[in-house]
């Protein structure tokens, strides 16, 4: 059962974020909805988008682990 990791096609970019597109990505995993008038995100925004983040990936690796042991 390959379902949840098989779909991944994205290609790896050739560089990696800037940082203000880092916080901004992290930001919006913690509900910042990154309008012009918002304003830059929060310590709330960030804490939550570093929970999420925390979640996916470590529900990433209890997939792959899963997987590996089928």
């Amino acid at each position: 059962m390959a379902g949840p990791l098989a779909g991944h096609k994205k290609k790896v970019p050739g560089q990696p974020p800037s940082l203000n597109e880092a916080i901004g990505m992290l930001a919006a995993l913690g509900g910042h909805m990154r309008r012009k008038s918002d304003g830059p995100p929060g310590c709330q925004a960030l804490w939550r988008g570093l929970r999420r983040l925390s979640d996916i990936v470590r529900g990433y690796q209890l997939a792959a682990e899963h997987l590996r042991y089928e």
